[in-house]
């Protein structure tokens, strides 16, 4: 299926991994193609995304980055960016399949039976491809890192915070993978119920986290980070279809 949807320049894969919800919303999503979609940039995003959507009409799918805090909150940041997402995209798509462990649903405006015998003449392998070892670097020295390492310790022992979720980036530059072998190889070694591959033209984004997001059941929000957060009040009455997007 991954195979088939490859040549796509849009797609998005999420998979539970077979994790045993008590109420699972899916196993497994794949929505390729676009009929259309808005990309944003931090500053009017929300309201431009709620104009985009169409409530109760059509699938959407897309990612929120994170620089949208800087919409929300009064904070800056000027980290690089070398990948170049957008802060914010969503898609309506050509084709939806919802798998379970006993069928495929298919939502599409063409013949769905054609559809699944095109999937099926696809391999149902990803093939290993070996590549040359990738020259992998931290953003930040090691003297570096433990200096602000010491710094943090010390906003801590003067009250100003409690935890600190301190992080970097480790990247590797002209370096050629294949992602569909990559995402299968981390689901392998790190199988969580909030796998994702998401595809943007020529960007990537390869996921396999234990944290969701959220999820919108009625009027209320259900969050689940590992990470400490602020404390928010996240049951709105007015909440409606507006605000069901699929992330």
């Amino acid at each position: 299926m991954l195979n088939w949807a490859q040549p796509f320049n849009i797609f998005c894969f999420l998979d539970n991994r077979q994790y045993h919800f008590d109420s699972p919303s899916f196993e497994c999503l794949l929505a390729v193609g676009s009929k259309r979609k808005i990309e944003t940039v931090a500053g009017s995003t929300f309201e431009s995304l709620r104009q985009f959507y169409q409530p109760g009409t059509e699938w959407l799918f897309g990612h929120l980055g994170y620089d949208l805090k800087n919409e929300t909150e009064q904070l800056v940041s000027m980290n690089e960016d070398p990948i170049g997402f957008p802060d914010s995209c969503f898609f309506v798509p050509e084709i939806v399949l919802q798998l379970t462990e006993q069928e495929v649903t298919i939502y599409s405006d063409t013949d769905e039976a054609e559809l699944f015998a095109e999937i099926q003449t696809y391999s149902r392998l990803l093939f290993d491809k070996s590549f040359p070892n990738l020259d992998i670097r931290n953003r930040i020295s090691q003297d570096d890192y433990i200096s602000i390492v010491k710094k943090l310790q010390q906003h801590i022992l003067r009250g100003d915070c409690y935890e600190v979720n301190f992080c970097q980036e480790f990247f590797a530059e002209n370096a050629v993978i294949d992602p569909l072998t990559v995402y299968s190889a981390l689901v392998d070694i790190s199988p969580n119920p909030f796998a994702a591959l998401y595809k943007l033209n020529e960007r990537y984004c390869i996921c396999a986290s234990p944290e969701r997001y959220f999820k919108i059941s009625d009027s209320r929000v259900c969050s689940q980070p590992i990470k400490g957060t602020a404390k928010r009040n996240l049951t709105d009455p007015q909440l409606d279809e507006e605000s069901r997007l699929h992330l």
